[in-house]
């Protein structure tokens, strides 16, 4: 009875996940073979994957176990026998430190590779079949971005401004990222000089006490669009006085967010000195928020926006319907090439700049709508005959709902650009029983991280020459029923909306211990997930609230991958 018993538990143990071959501080043995999340290098261990901070493919190195989990785990390497051909020595001091740059320890034509096959797993995985060209490099390495956000707080010496490190809010401290143009030296010098001769205070997130949470600029045709985020009204006189001294070009806002919250910016803003101008972009005068979304890398966006015009272009679409339209550059472009141009933004600073691009640029076949997607797109259905669906959503990918109505739609082609492979191939995964894949492209948008963007085309499968009622789609074996297809669809569909508690339901089941919602939130945001304002997200707390640990935030990670979040 006692091995009986013996049994029973390893047998109950296993299937709660809790036995498992790797301990916590463990040190093992392990060869390296790709790369994987946060550039960290992966091996197999007992055919567990083992993810190892900044180790390379062709290494083998003894590592310290930091985490296990069910199917992986987390680890340190101690020591390394050989050298990666892939490996190089990062340009900036900060590596390692800040989490920004996750693939500056990888020679560049590794990490055109290394992208290429994030998209091609994650295409394999959701079982969407498709060959994956060779990832477009970018003009620039580094100093590529037209976009800075800095956090602002209180250090130990005082006033700190720069990054967060990798999975914290911890600021450290940057005086030039190597992301960023030159002008970011000059810059982050010039506030650092307000931010002394000033009684103005970082913000410190745990008291949510302090005045000013970020500094964020945007270089627009070499103007520099500076937003100074706190959590008052403040005078930004001085600065602005600092910026003209160092005879920089530049308009100053103030923004002001008094959310107890994470997000960047607030609602209210007031342009405080200079005067804001329209950039010439691809043949179209346009102005853009400070909040509006735009791409950081110009030469990427830029080549993605002519390939995207020039794919729909030869579809020949009487109407282009371009959800997630932003700014409307895209759209402007779209509109060369088919008879009506339509764009659909929730943002309504976007909007606003796609409405001025309009009427700036005299585009008379293009409409710029105001809303959510997933609303405003059952509403074109109209013109639906003979058009081309542009599909370019955040990072959590389009809605189940917009998918089943561009099925509905049935539009001649549809262009799918995308920054996460796993969202990316989830939906294709829907769209594919209905649509011929043509043609799958990563572009480097973000050279020395570990992210990717993607463009796909698809083209509506031709139906069979014979007519039957049940009409049916593609060739020989492959081909399947309008009918069917839907079906498969709606079987595909994301799960419905995991809530808080659900999250927190399974993190206490299956790990034991409980996590604030404000821990989820964190993490989900630092993932790049959308997110919403709470009705209780402006709550006065009876105490600082603290961040997740390392523990909490590894178990969240799985539970939103378990979910299919992430």
């Amino acid at each position: 009875m006692r091995e009986e018993e013996a049994w029973r538990q390893f047998a109950l143990f296993s299937l709660c996940g809790f036995y498992r071959n790797l301990q916590k501080n463990q040190i093992i043995q392990l060869k390296i073979d790709n790369v994987g999340m946060n550039g960290a290098g992966v091996g197999r261990y007992d055919g567990m994957a083992v993810f190892v901070k900044n180790a390379l493919p062709g290494e083998s190195v003894n590592a310290k176990i930091i985490g296990v989990k069910s199917h992986y785990a987390f680890a340190l390497p101690v020591s390394t026998d050989g050298v990666s051909p892939m490996r190089r020595t990062p340009a900036c001091p900060l590596f390692n430190k800040c989490g920004g740059c996750t693939l500056q320890h990888v020679e560049y034509r590794d990490q055109l590779k290394i992208k290429r096959e994030f998209v091609a797993s994650a295409m394999k995985k959701a079982g969407v079949c498709c060959d994956v060209q060779p990832t477009v490099a970018s003009e620039k390495q580094l100093r590529y971005r037209n976009k800075m956000s800095l956090p602002v707080g209180e250090g130990k010496d005082g006033t700190a401004v720069g990054l967060y490190a990798l999975n914290s809010h911890r600021i450290i401290n940057c005086d030039d990222c190597l992301l960023q143009p030159e002008w970011n030296v000059k810059i982050i010098a010039a506030f650092r000089r307000f931010m002394q001769n000033s009684r103005l205070k970082g913000y410190d997130e745990k008291s949510a006490s302090g005045d000013v949470r970020h500094l964020v600029v945007r270089e627009l045709s070499g103007a520099l669009y500076v937003t100074v985020v706190a959590t008052h009204e403040i005078d930004l006189g001085a600065f602005a006085d600092i910026l003209k001294a160092d005879g920089m070009d530049f308009c100053l806002y103030l923004n002001v967010n008094a959310a107890k919250n994470n997000v960047i910016l607030g609602e209210c803003w007031k342009k405080v000195a200079g005067a804001p101008r329209a950039a010439n972009i691809n043949g179209f005068m346009i102005d853009v928020h400070p909040a509006g979304f735009f791409q950081v890398n110009d030469y990427i966006r830029d080549k993605i926006y002519r390939d995207v015009a020039g794919i729909v272009s030869d579809e020949h679409p009487r109407t282009v319907i371009d959800a997630y339209s932003g700014a409307g550059v895209m759209t402007a472009m779209l509109s060369r090439c088919c008879k009506r141009a339509i764009g659909i933004e929730i943002n309504k600073q976007a909007s606003a700049s796609a409405h001025r691009l309009i009427r700036d640029n005299n585009v008379s076949n293009m409409t710029a709508l105001q809303g959510d997607v997933k609303n405003v797109l059952p509403t074109l259905k109209r013109f639906s005959e003979d058009c081309a669906v542009v599909l370019d959503p955040p990072r959590s990918g389009c809605d189940a709902s917009v998918l089943q109505t561009v099925i509905e739609f049935m539009p001649l082609s549809i262009v799918y650009i995308s920054c996460n492979p796993a969202t990316l191939a989830r939906d294709l995964s829907i769209i594919e029983p209905l649509y011929k894949i043509k043609l799958v492209r990563p572009y480097d948008m973000f050279p020395m991280t570990d992210h990717v963007e993607t463009l796909v085309l698809l083209s509506k499968k031709k139906p069979d020459s014979h007519i039957v009622v049940d009409v049916e789609f593609g060739e020989g074996e492959g081909k399947i029923s309008l009918k069917d297809a839907l079906k498969r669809a709606e079987g595909r569909k994301p799960k419905s909306k995991t809530t808080y508690k659900d999250i927190q339901n399974y993190v206490e089941e299956n790990y034991g211990f409980k996590v604030h919602t404000a821990y989820i939130a964190e993490v989900k945001r630092n993932l790049g997930l959308p997110m919403y304002d709470a009705p209780n997200a402006v709550e006065e707390l009876k105490r600082p609230r603290s961040h997740p640990t390392e523990k909490m935030v590894l178990a969240i990670k799985e539970t939103l991958a378990h979910f299919e979040i992430i």
